[in-house]
């Protein structure tokens, strides 16, 4: 049996002529060729499809803009400049963040509103001393990276009270069991320390040297384990026949509820957990309430609003 010869490349400033040439009838097949060979390609060939694709539709721009991140020459900056002021797409304020000069990057910085641009932003510019960090528009964890990897100094105060900050935020986080539901090192004993935001925040503060505050912070979260480990509601949950998901659910409640209470008062931003029934009393509120829907639809209404009540 004959076998099938491996097709032969196409040269690619054929290709190049028939992406940019829209009567060819071969822009997307050569587009795709392209795409599998671009990363492959002399320098001279690579510049003349950047400049392509970033003369082509959205979609094109997108898949450019990213590669543009790591394959960079200042020859691009005024094209993407350019691109950035008449489109405003979320993948080009990447590279403009990341390369475009620094007066540029200031200049528009009302025009980054996309959820983390501003975060990078700060990364870039934080080393310069006339930059002022709008504390309010990170998150905890962001704003002590920001501090940490510009060399930015603060105090030990400051590290300590940003670790309660950011257990405050993620008690209140709408997101707190389904990101968490499972300690990683599958230990039944729940630690802070098993947040992916606060181990990270301590991970920072290691870098500049602030061990005495993070033995502090632990030791703060030890009395925490240890009321957990010593509740009724600790003791109720192991005695439960529960799905393993349904299990970590609750000790992540459970957890979530005494780092909320053991919390000094001037860090907690809202009023998580008024009601001074314990958490798994509540808990099994709803699971009644939940029970009892199924059977009777008419209860929507009646159940919506106790929800509402249980958990304000």
């Amino acid at each position: 049996m004959k076998r099938e010869l491996q097709k032969r490349n196409t040269p690619i400033g054929r290709l190049i002529r028939d992406y940019t040439n829209k009567e060819s009838g071969r822009v997307s097949e050569s587009k795709l060729e392209i795409k599998r060979r671009f990363e492959h390609l002399d320098w001279k060939d690579q510049r003349r499809i950047v400049s392509a694709f970033l003369a082509s539709c959205r979609s094109d721009r997108e898949w450019m803009y990213v590669r543009l991140l790591d394959l960079w020459d200042e020859c691009f900056a005024p094209r993407i400049a350019e691109l950035w002021e008449q489109h405003h797409e979320e993948r080009c304020a990447w590279v403009v963040i990341r390369h475009l000069p620094e007066d540029y990057i200031i200049s528009q910085i009302d025009s980054f509103s996309n959820e983390r641009d501003y975060y990078f932003v700060c990364r870039r510019l934080a080393h310069r001393s006339d930059f002022c960090i709008d504390r309010e528009r990170l998150s905890t964890v962001d704003y002590l990276s920001v501090l940490v990897h510009a060399g930015r100094s603060f105090s030990k105060t400051m590290a300590l009270d940003l670790l309660y900050e950011l257990v405050n935020e993620e008690c209140n986080n709408d997101f707190f069991y389904t990101n968490y539901w499972k300690p990683k090192d599958n230990s039944d004993v729940f630690h802070a320390m098993h947040i992916p935001n606060i181990s990270k925040a301590v991970y920072y503060l290691k870098k500049v040297n602030f061990d005495d505050i993070i033995e502090e912070f632990e030791r703060w979260n030890d009395r925490v384990t240890e009321k957990i480990l010593n509740s009724s509601e600790y003791r109720d949950v192991t005695s439960m026949n529960l799905s393993d998901y349904d299990y970590f659910s609750r000790l992540w409640s459970i957890g979530r509820y005494y780092l909320y209470q053991e919390l000094d008062s001037r860090y907690k931003t809202t009023s998580l957990y008024k009601n001074t029934e314990s958490i798994t009393t509540l808990e099994h509120r709803m699971d009644m309430l939940k029970s009892m829907r199924k059977q009777n639809t008419s209860l929507d209404k009646l159940v919506e609003k106790l929800s509402l009540e249980l958990l304000n």
